[in-house]
């Protein structure tokens, strides 16, 4: 199995399905570029001091594309809260997809970067991407027994299209603020 942009060692290390979509929470500060949504109310998770909520675009995504989508993290307390305590890492918060015929696992680098996460009061927008296309594939071909979310690789081992059709998105990696609820994203082919 490949893996693309990763060493090897990391790339056998990470054990990724799918489709990839991820980000650090580290450098994330800042807005993100206007992201055309339904409008529709997507519920959000909250959970004490904090709510969150998942923003995607409405429009279908081609697949094989990239596009953005945003994480927003609400800090209801009115002053700043450090979600990386002394000396642990900074989380690293991944976005997956689960379809009908295939699931994504978020890849998230496994090097710690130590320092403070602090999330402002207010609201506080972190860039996600949706990736439509699988970030692991085999080589050689599947044996019947074989994950579904490594199909073949396509030539010169590139990552193969995922089908069309529905997903749920899904943001995976949080700690002290709550997991917002998924919004359901609609692939279409080429």
């Amino acid at each position: 199995m490949i893996r693309q942009g990763c060493p090897r060692w990391l790339a056998l290390a990470v054990p990724l399905v799918a489709l990839f979509v991820a980000t650090t929470a580290a450098g994330c500060g800042g807005g993100v570029s206007a992201i055309p949504t339904s409008g529709q109310d997507t519920p959000t998770g909250s959970g004490g001091p904090f709510s969150t909520r998942l923003v995607v675009p409405d429009a279908p995504i081609v697949q094989g594309t990239t596009v953005e989508a945003r994480l927003e993290v609400t800090n209801h307390t009115g002053e700043p809260r450090d979600l990386a305590p002394p000396g642990t890492c900074k989380q690293k918060w991944g976005l997956g997809l689960r379809g009908a015929t295939a699931e994504a696992a978020p890849y998230v680098t496994l090097l710690c970067e130590r320092g403070p996460l602090v999330i402002p009061a207010g609201t506080t927008r972190f860039p996600l991407s949706i990736r439509a296309s699988y970030t692991a594939c085999s080589q050689s071909t599947p044996a019947p027994t074989a994950n579904p979310s490594s199909p073949l690789c396509g030539p010169g081992n590139t990552m193969p299209l995922l089908p069309a059709g529905d997903y749920e998105a899904r943001v995976y990696g949080l700690s002290g603020i709550p997991e917002p609820a998924p919004v359901t994203v609609h692939l279409v082919p080429r």
